[in-house]
């Protein structure tokens, strides 16, 4: 859990929805550029 202030029941919400930041997959960031890249 990255908060354990204000937001941490915020926060253990979206993960347990899957929402935000939470919903699919993580992606390299060489990746995320590589893919990026192409669209462009």
């Amino acid at each position: 859990m990255y908060s354990k202030g204000a937001y941490s029941r915020a926060q253990s919400e979206a993960k347990n929805r899957k929402a935000g930041i939470w919903q699919g997959t993580f992606v390299e960031p060489w990746e995320w550029r590589k893919l990026r890249k192409g669209a462009m």
